[in-house]
């Protein structure tokens, strides 16, 4: 009976042991996945997090500079992040200021629509070309606000002992207005207030027409305030035709109940 129980107890640990090493090994197939996820190498997974946290929070703000000419162009820079085109938004350390830009130490990423995994970040130093804003040697840019730039041509730059050296380049472009809309475009905004404005009127008269229905239900249980409310419809043709007959009836309907303003109205009607 001992060696029972104690085979038991043998059993019960290599199963518990066994639930253990099989969940360590889930949340390592985890880990790997994260890294994979963002295509940060041998990036650490603390790291990584910072990434994706960044990454998740870009789709929801405004770019700062959501216009911009760039290629002899003006785009509308936050629309082409927003539809997973050649746009990314971008973090970092600053570690060189240089005339045509910046060279940062972080990290760009797409839309978090776009792509498959792998091609949605890169984590490292690449430069961004015409940066307008003035920043310093070790100053962080992004974070409190989504700076976005289009991926450009690799930037080749020397380093301190004399080499060179190729790295990622985004292009930040030149902040501009968006364009005057054209005359097909103010013919068809000025259509479209006129259907919302039609759309609002429509919907603002269904609701007296609604009203007037629900105080016709109680008007009748002797309710001075909902039989001035009707009278109010009816002088004013606010959903249901103008009637001052039917006015000056409900008004009296609710004067009889003692309803001072309806007492005034009959004053003014009479």
């Amino acid at each position: 009976m001992k060696h029972t129980i104690k085979t038991s107890r043998l059993a019960a640990l290599s199963k518990l042991l066994l639930f253990g090493i099989m969940a360590f090994s889930c949340l390592s197939v985890m880990a790997q996945q994260e890294d994979s996820l963002i295509a940060i190498g041998q990036r650490d997974v603390a790291q990584a997090r910072q990434v994706i946290a960044a990454n998740q929070l870009l789709p929801k703000r405004i770019a700062t500079d959501p216009w911009r000419q760039i290629d002899g162009q003006v785009v509308y820079a936050n629309g082409e992040y927003a539809q997973g085109k050649d746009w990314v938004g971008f973090v970092g350390k600053v570690l060189e200021v240089q005339p045509t830009g910046i060279r940062i130490d972080g990290g760009y990423f797409f839309d978090h629509k776009r792509g498959e995994q792998g091609d949605v970040a890169f984590h490292g130093v690449f430069f961004v070309s015409d940066y307008p804003y003035p920043v310093a040697e070790n100053d962080r840019v992004g974070g409190g606000q989504l700076l976005i730039a289009k991926i450009s041509d690799d930037y080749t730059y020397e380093t301190v002992i004399g080499g060179t050296s190729t790295i990622h380049s985004l292009d930040y472009g030149v902040p501009c207005s968006p364009p005057a809309p054209t005359p097909e475009q103010l013919a068809a905004i000025k259509e479209m207030q006129e259907e919302k404005q039609e759309a609002d009127k429509e919907r603002a008269e269904q609701g007296q027409a609604n009203a007037v229905k629900f105080l016709l239900t109680i008007v009748t249980n002797g309710d001075a305030s909902a039989q001035c409310d009707l009278a109010e419809h009816y002088l004013n043709g606010k959903g249901v035709e103008t009637n001052k007959d039917a006015a000056i009836y409900w008004f009296t309907q609710a004067a009889n109940q003692g309803s001072i303003g309806a007492s005034n109205e009959l004053v003014k009607l009479k």
